[in-house]
C-alpha cells in the first residue's frame, strides 16, 4: 500500500512528489479500488464541483498521476463512456 504525506507518495521505497489535487484524486481513487468512477462523480466529490460541463481537467489530471504512479504498479484504466478505475496488484514491489 501507498503511504501518502502531504508532499506526496511512497511505496516501496520509492518516492514521488504530487501536487495536492493529484494527491487528493489518488486518495479518491484509494478508497474506491477496482470501482468505475464516472467523471461527474470525481469532479464532484474530489474538486467539489456539481457540473462538469467540459472541462477536461480530470482528465489532465488523470494523465499526470498515470505518469507519476508508473513506477509503483496500479494502473489507472480509461472505462469508456464511464470514466476512471485504479486496478492493481497489491504485491507489487520492482
Amino acid at each position: 500500500m501507498f503511504k501518502i504525506t502531504e508532499s506526496g507518495i511512497s511505496r516501496c521505497g520509492k518516492k514521488v512528489y504530487l501536487c495536492n489535487m493529484e494527491r487528493r484524486l489518488l486518495e479518491y481513487f484509494l478508497e474506491h479500488p477496482n470501482v468505475a468512477l464516472s467523471r461527474e462523480k470525481i469532479m464532484r466529490e474530489v474538486w467539489g464541483y456539481e457540473e462538469i460541463g467540459a472541462s477536461r481537467t480530470i482528465d489532465a489530471h488523470v494523465k499526470l498521476l498515470r505518469r507519476h504512479l508508473r513506477e509503483f504498479g496500479p494502473v489507472i484504466a480509461t472505462i469508456r463512456g464511464v470514466g476512471y478505475r485504479m486496478e492493481w496488484n497489491d504485491d507489487l514491489c520492482q
